[in-house]
């Protein structure tokens, strides 16, 4: 073979391999270029799911505030008494429960607000309560508190006052006594 002819063959195959190159150089850079289009995408959507979910913190924030709103709004009308000795047999009665809050608490404030002038006559205990039930409780040496729940907030509010006054704190041991009587 001719010296000639060898370097029109390794030309013509530095020429192919040359094309290759360039081929593959431009095949490379159009995958560069649809990479940095995904890669701003995925910046894009991340910088979109960010927002998003920090909306639904937000959201989630509010409705717990809103939940909690609700529940200080429910417990508005209700209150927790204790050392109120209540019969086992009739721990489970509501009605027997809120007879028992009345007698042992409710009725001798309700005398002290209707000598000081804050109520007309004093109300009976299906008028004061809605209803009222014992806590489960693990202490064996006093009775288990009482939730009692008020018709209204403003005799709620008047108890409260009174309870500073009046209420008769009736140590662990005294309590017990009544409870066995």
């Amino acid at each position: 073979m001719a010296p000639s002819k060898k370097l029109d063959e390794l030309a013509a195959q530095i020429e192919a391999l040359t094309k290759g190159n360039k081929d593959l150089q431009e095949e490379i850079q159009k995958e560069f270029r649809d990479l940095k289009i995904l890669i701003a995408d995925v910046k894009r959507e991340n910088k979109e799911l960010k927002q998003h979910i920090e909306d639904r913190d937000k959201e989630i924030l509010r409705l717990k505030e809103h939940i909690n709103d609700s529940e200080q709004y429910a417990r508005s009308w209700s209150v927790r008494v204790l050392n109120i000795p209540v019969p086992e047999k009739e721990a489970t009665n509501p009605i027997k429960v809120m007879e028992a809050v009345y007698k042992h608490l409710f009725h001798g404030l309700l005398l002290e607000a209707k000598k000081k002038g804050w109520i007309h006559n004093i109300p009976s205990v299906e008028e004061l309560l809605e209803t009222a039930h014992i806590l489960p409780s693990t202490r064996t040496d006093a009775p288990p508190p009482i939730i009692c729940r008020f018709y209204t907030r403003n005799i709620r509010a008047m108890m409260f006052r009174l309870k500073k006054e009046c209420a008769p704190r009736l140590p662990v041991e005294a309590a017990q006594t009544n409870q066995a009587e």
